[in-house]
């Protein structure tokens, strides 16, 4: 790595009327590095990569770009200058392809297709990317999006890439195939800024790691000399006990079950018995089932084929609402489903409208009274509990939408990436309301990428492949790597093995 400054910030601030989102930021990014970014939601992470990319004008302070002042008034100039910006919610046109989407901010968008097709197969190629430039973007997982977003700066010559939560829902196996991208990057010359959640990834991905607190950098960590106690420690002020891993008790109550579940090609003949009291992990790589799994679960998706039982009953849920409605709650993974309207103040997505249908003043307090309390207890950073929603961090929506979900009465909680782009802190309520539910009897179905989340929270975890349920284990003897290995499965490792020779 060399050592010669691409960017220098000095003094960022940002005010939005009288609150500070970033106070007087000093930093640095040098070329060839990969620098860290972590903190709370709200610390102000977001809004430095804002200013950094040009979404964001801030109040004082002045930057350089490799030695030239850099003052950009949007994102198309800061990408002019040689700084690209790839968000935590990616938006590309459906209809175009991989080739398309690589080149459509670049003068080989106007190229003829032949030429541009035979480019984009070129630049995937070079960079050992599994995509055809024929694919089109609405077939594409996260992972696969965030990768045409670093090919597409890299056709740009981008020598700043800066990288915000885009990793947040990428199973171990996309987070490999990242890392490889990201590093390449940097060894080409480029500075790369990654925003994440994640400890161990940043510490895995990064040279140095920035601490943003209270909206201000907290301190610069070296990850190869920091424990990832200090990282928290850094992060919140304070340690959080490891939470043990769930034991498996003794077969409760059948709640739910699956039998000859089918959803076209994406699902096959799944059968599966959820249990009262229980909650039940469920891994998969991309593109396994998982995700349809859960649509079919929680009603958001029907099935083609099979049937389904609560409580002994055939059921046939019409809508995510009808699910609801007969005691199934849904968390989707994607925002875009998450059902909040983000002109709602945090008080109505959180207990809906407080004066309706004739509420007594008790009853208004003792809702607010929930809200207050919910709001402190998740770290919900949030000006005013009338604030509208939308104007919160994507990690502070998140916060609202499974609180939301997770304080409903209902027997099956199903949980897509529930701690998707959530801190610590949060993270440890979430497992802490799961815990409750299940101790209430219900049963959570927990759908999640981290490895280390569906190891140490579930009783018992079902592994899909290629549409089908290979097994449902109990976790007692389960490890990360035991688990990646069944789902990546034997056809993976003769691919990988065919490669290598």
């Amino acid at each position: 790595m060399t050592t010669d400054t691409l960017v220098r910030a000095n003094g960022l601030t940002v005010k939005y009327g009288a609150s500070v989102a970033l106070d007087s930021v000093d930093i640095t990014l040098e070329r060839g590095e990969i620098l860290g970014v972590v903190g709370t939601n709200g610390a102000g992470k977001s809004t430095l990569v804002g200013v950094l990319s040009g979404a964001v004008r801030p109040d004082s302070g002045s930057m350089t770009l490799d030695g030239e002042a850099f003052a950009p008034e949007s994102v198309e100039e800061a990408r002019a200058g040689g700084v690209g910006y790839v968000p935590q919610r990616i938006k590309i046109e459906p209809w175009l392809t991989v080739a398309d989407a690589i080149f459509r901010t670049s003068f080989r968008g106007t190229l003829p297709d032949e030429e541009t097709l035979r480019e984009a197969d070129e630049l995937l190629s070079e960079y050992g990317v599994t995509m055809n430039a024929t694919d089109p973007i609405e077939r594409l997982v996260p992972a696969e999006l965030a990768t045409v977003e670093l090919l597409r700066l890299t056709c740009e010559e981008t020598q700043v890439i800066l990288l915000d939560e885009v990793s947040a829902s990428f199973d171990d196996y996309e987070i490999s195939l990242f890392h490889a991208l990201a590093k390449r990057l940097a060894r080409e010359g480029r500075a790369v800024m990654h925003v994440s959640h994640r400890l161990d990834e940043v510490q895995a991905l990064s040279d140095r790691v920035a601490v943003m607190r209270d909206n201000r950098l907290h301190r610069i960590l070296v990850p190869r000399t920091s424990e990832r106690d200090e990282f928290v420690d850094e992060i919140f002020g304070e340690r959080f006990g490891v939470r043990p891993r769930l034991e498996n008790g003794d077969e409760a109550e059948e709640l739910l079950t699956l039998h000859g579940v089918s959803r076209g090609d994406a699902l096959r003949g799944v059968d599966l018995t959820i249990h009262a009291g229980e909650v039940l992990g469920v891994a998969g790589l991309r593109r396994s089932g998982i995700s349809e799994l859960a649509e079919v679960l929680a009603g958001d998706a029907q099935p083609t084929e099979g049937t389904m039982r609560l409580r002994g009953e055939e059921i046939r849920f019409e809508s995510d609402e009808n699910a609801l409605a007969l005691g199934v709650a849904y968390v989707p993974e994607r925002d875009i489903d998450r059902d909040l309207n983000e002109e709602d103040s945090v008080t109505e997505s959180l207990v809906g409208d407080i004066s309706e249908d004739g509420a007594s003043f008790i009853t208004e307090t003792k809702r607010l009274r929930e809200v207050i309390e919910t709001v402190q207890r998740f770290g919900i950073r949030t000006s005013s509990i009338h604030g509208e929603v939308g104007s919160l961090s994507g990690g502070d929506q998140q916060k609202v939408a499974l609180a939301r979900t997770l304080s409903r009465s209902a027997q099956v909680f199903v949980l897509n990436q529930p701690t998707r782009g959530i801190d610590e802190r949060a993270r440890q309520d979430v497992y802490a309301l799961i815990d409750e539910v299940c101790a209430l009897g219900s049963a959570v179905v927990l759908v999640t990428s981290d490895m280390s989340e569906l190891v140490g929270r579930s009783h018992r975890i079902a592994i899909m492949r290629g549409g089908e349920l290979i097994g449902v284990q109990r976790n007692e003897g389960l490890t990360e790597d035991t688990i990646m290995i069944q789902a990546l499965g034997e056809d993976w490792f003769a691919r990988e093995s065919a490669r290598a020779h």
